[in-house]
């Protein structure tokens, strides 16, 4: 609230003393735009306790089904409505993407085996077809974002239709990647401990 009341000031030039307007218009996107962030870990955090005992109870199928939830809802999906000209009529699972599937699919990854000592050759495998999955993904973003620039007459009409609706792969593909280069990664205690620091204190 204090950070978004700087925005309010600044961005669009309001006095500082303009309470009343600042907190008629707070829960209004043009406020909080810039640190729209913060607000949605404020929301991450009270659904926590719940997410907690989801994924106590959750098998190794809940989390493939809700990969596919992830990639049909959020990417083809998507792609089809955009094509279609249906708008975001999306719903159900666009609202709870970043709150609920992230961090359950989060959860999964930090718990698979991530020691190349111990499970090298798995490791490689994911680390090859992620890597080329997530290309792909890149590449049909891209591909999807310049075919939409071509069709509303050019780079100045583009807009962000498609530009989020194959990040679910490249997401966890690079979350995974970080975690097994992290898991096996030697360094000084002290250089350790500003990680771990950093790490806790950061969103």
């Amino acid at each position: 609230v204090v950070m978004s009341y700087f925005y309010f000031v600044i961005f669009y030039g309001n006095r500082w003393n303009d309470f009343g307007l600042f907190f008629e218009q707070l829960c209004t996107r043009y406020v909080t735009g810039l640190y729209w962030f913060l607000y949605e870990y404020i929301g991450y955090l009270l659904i926590l306790p719940f997410l907690r005992k989801i994924v106590a109870t959750m098998e190794k199928k809940d989390y493939q089904y809700l990969l596919i939830m992830g990639v049909f809802f959020k990417g083809m999906l998507n792609v089809a409505t955009g094509i279609l000209g249906w708008g975001n009529i999306l719903i159900p699972f666009r609202m709870s993407v970043d709150a609920i599937f992230y961090p359950l699919m989060g959860d999964y990854i930090a718990n698979l085996p991530c020691d190349v000592h111990k499970e090298s050759g798995r490791i490689k495998k994911n680390i090859i077809f992620g890597l080329i999955a997530s290309c792909i993904c890149v590449l049909a973003a891209t591909y999807m974002v310049h075919w939409e620039a071509y069709k509303l007459g050019g780079y100045n009409e583009s807009r962000e239709t498609y530009l989020a609706s194959f990040s679910v792969i490249p997401t966890i593909y690079v979350f995974y990647a970080i975690r097994v280069w992290c898991v096996n990664l030697q360094m000084p205690p002290i250089v350790s401990k500003v990680f771990h620091f950093i790490g806790e204190n950061s969103f």
